[in-house]
């Protein structure tokens, strides 16, 4: 087997891993925020609303990389120094 012909496999760090699951969590957020402001403020965005199958997908992704994920990363840390203590 010749170099060209051998297939390239990345294997990720964890920290590559966790802002690829992380880039997941943006499109929703951007949309979310977008239509927030625009119902807050006459900005003139056509921002449209999605369709009523995706909105407790969008949800969901908002809630568990902006809420749960953070508050994981606390309980974690907080388990962490009671065990040293």
């Amino acid at each position: 087997m010749t170099s060209s012909s051998r297939l390239a496999v990345y294997v990720p760090t964890r920290g590559a891993v966790s802002r690829s699951l992380y880039g997941i969590g943006i499109p929703p957020a951007i949309h979310w925020g977008a239509m927030c402001l625009s119902a807050t403020f006459d900005l003139g965005w056509p921002v449209k609303d999605l369709p009523a199958a995706y909105v407790p997908i969008e949800a969901t992704i908002l809630t568990a990389f902006f809420v749960s994920s953070p508050l994981t990363t606390l309980a974690r840390a907080g388990a962490a120094r009671l065990l040293k203590a």
